[in-house]
C-alpha cells in the first residue's frame, strides 16, 4: 500500500504550525512523525507539498526519514499531483487530504481516501500507543447493522493503514 499525503493539509489538521513554528520546522516535525509511523507500519509513503513559492520550474523529489517528499513545480498544485499518482496506482494507494473534491475524484480510480483530520487522529493514537504501550481503540459498530460493501472495503483499508 502506498499512502499519498497532502503535506500542508495534514500539517494544518495536526496544528503543527501553531505557536510560531516556521514552515521549514513544521515540515520537519511532520516528516519525523510520519517516519516513525512508516517504520512501524511499513507502508510506502509519499508526501506532496505545494511548491508554488519556489523559484525552481521543475518538480523536486527527495527522501527524508524513509519517506518520498515531492515539491510540485511552479503552477502545479499538490492536489493535481495526488490525483495523477492515484490514477497511476489505483487500488494500491490511499490518499490523505481534506479536500472533498480530490477524495471524490480518486475514488473514481478505486483509490480509497481519508481526511487529514482522521489520519491525524490515527497518528495521535499511534504516538500515544508508542509512548504508553497501549493499542489504538477499536471502532464501535452498532449491533445488527450490516455495513455496505463499499463501507466494508473502506474500513478494511483503514484498519491496514
Amino acid at each position: 500500500m502506498t499512502v499519498l499525503i497532502d503535506g500542508y493539509n495534514l500539517m494544518h489538521a495536526l496544528s503543527i504550525l501553531s505557536g510560531g513554528v516556521s514552515l521549514e520546522e513544521g515540515r520537519r516535525q511532520l516528516l519525523d512523525t510520519l517516519g516513525m509511523y512508516k517504520r512501524k507500519k511499513g507502508h510506502k509513503m509519499v508526501v506532496v507539498f505545494d511548491g508554488k513559492d519556489k523559484v525552481s520550474m521543475g518538480e523536486e523529489r527527495m527522501r527524508c526519514s524513509g519517506i518520498e517528499v515531492v515539491f510540485t513545480r511552479r503552477g502545479e498544485t499538490a492536489d493535481e499531483v495526488l490525483v495523477k499518482m492515484a490514477a497511476r496506482l489505483r487500488e494500491g494507494a490511499v490518499v490523505i487530504t481534506s479536500d472533498r473534491s480530490i477524495r471524490d475524484e480518486v475514488l473514481s480510480f478505486g483509490t480509497q481516501s481519508f481526511t487529514s483530520q482522521d489520519f491525524g487522529d490515527k497518528l495521535w493514537w499511534f504516538q500515544y500507543s508508542e509512548m504508553k504501550g497501549g493499542e489504538e481503540p477499536e471502532e464501535y459498530y452498532p449491533p445488527g447493522r450490516k455495513l455496505s460493501k463499499k463501507e466494508r472495503i473502506r474500513r478494511r483499508v483503514w484498519n491496514k493503514l
